[in-house]
């Protein structure tokens, strides 16, 4: 993730960001009864919602399409290179 896509969400384990993206995508698995305040890592995971999931998965989406799309410009030029070392033999 990027630093700008990093302070858009609340990226977490057990926290409100992991338990909205779950809430988003696999909601069936989640058992808000058992959220607590308990541990410092799970403590805002009460407030975790569905929307916020949705949004923090639009994010990860978005930052995974710029890797690959950055990645292939780069497999790109590092084809062309090859190519061109061919053509001079």
């Amino acid at each position: 993730m990027t630093a700008e896509t990093i302070k858009e969400y609340p990226f977490d384990h057990a926290g409100l960001g992991e338990t909205s993206l779950m809430l988003a995508f696999c909601p069936e698995v989640v058992d808000m009864e058992r959220a607590s305040h308990k541990s410092w890592y799970t403590s805002d995971a009460k407030d975790a919602n569905m929307e916020l999931g949705v949004k923090g998965g639009d994010l990860i989406l978005a930052n995974m399409r710029r890797a690959f799309e950055s990645e292939a410009v780069a497999d790109e030029v590092i084809d062309l290179k090859l190519f061109s070392e061919v053509e001079e033999i």
